[in-house]
């Protein structure tokens, strides 16, 4: 029994020498500050939400731990699998999958009284096999057959993730594409082309194939005061809230906002107008000052790995948390169409919760995985 304690002591001293414990202490702040901020959100609604956000958030913290220990190499080792496991997921999704009501969507798999948004897990294992074609190519990625290949193998994930409609989750994987890439050395040419294209493109497009009401939404999306009280609802409400928090708030479960429902979806989409109503600006600083150092060290982690597969790991991981957080900000203030994307570790959301804490691990994996730095410093 003592030699089992020895064991168990030394496994997890050398755990805490070779993890990067800051990222980890920063990951747990943001999601016990969540989970303050959720509790406060639904404390009208059913207990269950804070109990499943609760076992999300510790379930998650294991599977992070747990992902840090496995040697990221095997990631690249599996890149195909993953390719084809997501392919699968998706295609079940397409076909199982339902969406909010009234919507077409199809981004959840339903179990019995448990929801899953499978678009928040293949997002990690896209990330994995993005990174893996990119380091292959190394150098050479601008070359034509780098380029078609890569963006290949992206469309292979992107077209049927479209069809299932989740627009909002589609935008984050383009966005973790291009960052990947452009991190990766692909030339700027591309991208002059592709905002070129676009640029031709956006008129021909809103002209013949966008319909009325989806201008509407754009346009109101990002002045919703042009639509108060249908399109912009949300956004304005939202923007009520956070205004009316002032420097210090109005204290936790007493936000007139988002505890009489006046915000909709604030326990989800909208929680940081719960954190600017009910903690004012000092809680979003907080949070903001939270997410932020998440990401730079993100970022950090990124320069100190030990090859381009691990490198791009972490930017890809970078990109969702910077992507999610500017954009989900921006739409609790009326300066971006609402889209549903979450914020990371404060959204309610058992998948989002998960898939948060998964993308940590992987970091966490790069980090303690290098063999060409001691990480009991900094």
């Amino acid at each position: 029994m003592s030699e089992l304690l020895r064991k168990i002591k030394y496994n997890i001293r050398s755990y805490f020498e070779t993890a990067d414990m800051i990222l980890i202490a920063l990951t747990v702040a943001c999601s016990v500050y969540g989970l303050i901020l959720v509790a406060s959100a639904t404390s009208s609604m059913s207990n269950r939400l804070i109990a499943v956000q609760l076992f999300s958030a510790v379930v998650g913290f294991i599977l992070m731990i747990v992902i840090s220990k496995i040697d990221y190499q095997i990631f690249s080792e599996l890149w195909f699998v993953m390719l084809v496991l997501s392919l699968l997921c998706l295609g079940v999704t397409l076909i199982f999958g339902t969406g909010p009501t009234g919507s077409t969507n199809r981004n959840w798999l339903n179990f019995g009284p448990v929801s899953i948004q499978p678009s928040e897990f293949v997002k990690l294992a896209y990330i994995i096999v993005i990174a893996s074609v990119i380091s292959r190519f190394g150098d050479n990625i601008s070359s034509l057959r780098g380029v078609a290949t890569t963006l290949g193998i992206a469309a292979t994930i992107l077209v049927p993730l479209m069809l299932t409609g989740d627009l909002g989750m589609l935008i984050v994987y383009v966005f973790i594409t291009a960052l990947m890439l452009f991190i990766a050395g692909l030339s700027i040419w591309y991208f002059v082309g592709v905002l070129a294209v676009g640029a031709i493109s956006v008129p021909f497009l809103w002209t013949n194939f966008l319909h009325e009401y989806q201008k509407n939404r754009i346009i109101f999306g990002f002045n919703p005061e042009l639509d108060p009280s249908d399109v912009g609802y949300q956004a304005v409400q939202g923007k009520i809230a956070i205004g009316s928090g002032g420097f210090a708030g109005k204290g936790l479960f007493q936000g007139s906002q988002v505890q009489n429902g006046y915000v909709p979806a604030h326990h989800t989409d909208f929680i940081f107008s719960v954190s600017g109503e009910e903690l004012g600006f000092i809680g979003t600083i907080l949070l903001l000052a939270l997410l932020v150092a998440i990401m730079l060290r993100i970022f950090y982690r990124s320069k100190q790995a030990e090859d381009s597969f691990g490198a791009l790991l972490c930017i890809g991981v970078f990109a969702t948390f910077v992507f999610q957080v500017f954009i989900n900000i921006l739409m609790c203030v009326g300066m971006f169409p609402v889209i549903g994307i979450t914020l990371p570790f404060f959204s309610y959301g058992g998948s989002s919760m998960l898939s948060s804490f998964m993308a940590i691990g992987i970091v966490l994996s790069v980090s303690c995985n290098n063999r060409t730095l001691s990480f009991n410093r900094l």
